[in-house]
């Protein structure tokens, strides 16, 4: 006897249930499932704990790899009435969509069930642990694994856990004032319409602004027409603004965005890239190195040579055929930076589209 335990139930949890239960074993396989939340199978992002009827998953139906079936098979079998509720037109269901998170969340509860299923039919044993916490996994004389829950100690031991916990979010006290994620209590607080700044700009963010505007108002959006917001009542809630706020001041792109089949180039073409490619290496031709968080612009100029001592903390690489930037300033904080190479000076120009200056946290560099 095989004795296996998953640590975790959520997605990630899911799909390392199917590779259990799937395949057929020679010896007799028993996976154990402990799951702390009270449904296994959907998820920490996607349960009525954490999300609301307003947050969005960040990936479409057709990027969500199918467990048993894929999910757009899935939400057409679901009824009319389900759907409506969730804010879906049973009449227009695509693979693109972008759906809210708990459809997901009931997604991965109806497939996991459906795996139990699949697994006992192959001759395995499945234990399910709900409203279970692992608080423990302890190594055995024998090379096996001893699991503790916040229950006790498991009898039997385990030759094989996998963990599949998921997110860990922050162990600070939200106060009434001050909330350190969406997910310590400001979806059940009630936001009274004044100021409210929101660290971050991303996922999180943007469920922390949901969670609070859809308090005082609802976004809504006609086809055709761009998404706007309407005040529940215009009156009582002139005091409401929220302000995300951010370093990089980047706001998060859907996972999937491109067409398929993918549309032809329009821009950077074949031969709009060899036109702007020069056949001579450019070790010289560099003017100046501008540094932008996440990137490096090169502006070329016939007959100069690079000036690279704008920056101490910037190091140049010469290769032979493109020169690489990483600047030691704000290294830790973005990363690489990106290098362009062998443009012409007219598209780098455009590029750069007239900006007279560009700031690099402690650094200035003028064009």
């Amino acid at each position: 006897m095989i004795n296996i335990a998953l640590v975790g139930t959520g997605p990630t949890g899911v799909y390392a249930f199917k590779a259990l239960a799937t395949v057929r074993s020679a010896e007799a396989v028993t996976i154990w499932l402990f799951e702390k939340g009270a449904d296994a199978g959907v998820g920490m992002p996607y349960s009525d704990d954490t999300a609301s009827a307003v947050m969005l998953a960040n990936i479409a139906s057709i990027e969500i790899p199918p467990v048993t079936r894929s999910y757009l098979d899935w939400l057409r079998a679901q009824t009319h009435a389900l759907l409506r509720s969730h804010g879906i037109d049973p009449h227009d269901i695509a693979d693109r969509d972008f759906t809210p998170r708990l459809m997901l969340g009931r997604y991965y509860h109806d497939e996991f069930n459906e795996l139990v299923h699949q697994a006992e039919a192959l001759g395995h044993k499945v234990e399910l642990r709900e409203r279970t916490e692992v608080t423990d996994i302890r190594p055995r004389a024998d090379g096996r694994l001893q699991i503790v829950t916040d229950r006790g100690e498991v009898e039997d031991p385990f030759d094989k856990v996998i963990l599949a916990t998921g997110h860990v979010f922050p162990d600070d006290d939200e106060t009434r004032r001050y909330f350190p994620s969406p997910w310590s209590g400001l979806l059940d607080a009630h936001i009274p319409a004044c100021r409210v700044g929101i660290l971050g700009t991303s996922l999180s963010a943007i469920d922390a602004t949901m969670a609070i505007a859809t308090q005082h108002g609802r976004f809504v959006q006609g086809r055709g027409e761009a998404l706007r917001f309407e005040p529940s009542d215009p009156g009582a809630n002139p005091a409401l603004s929220i302000t995300m706020m951010s370093r990089a001041g980047l706001l998060p792109e859907a996972d999937f965005y491109c067409p398929i089949p993918y549309e032809p180039l329009k821009v950077m073409t074949p031969a709009a890239l060899a036109g702007c490619q020069m056949p001579e290496i450019l070790d010289s031709q560099a003017e100046a190195l501008l540094c932008l968080p996440g990137k490096t612009v090169r502006h070329f100029h016939p007959n100069r040579q690079p000036k690279l001592t704008h920056c101490a903390g910037c190091r140049a690489s010469a290769m032979r055929d493109r020169v690489s930037f990483r600047c030691g300033c704000c290294n830790g904080r973005f990363g690489w930076c990106y290098s362009l190479v062998q443009w012409r000076p007219i598209a780098i120009a455009e590029t750069l589209g007239g900006k007279p200056q560009i700031d690099c946290l402690r650094h200035r560099w003028r064009r």
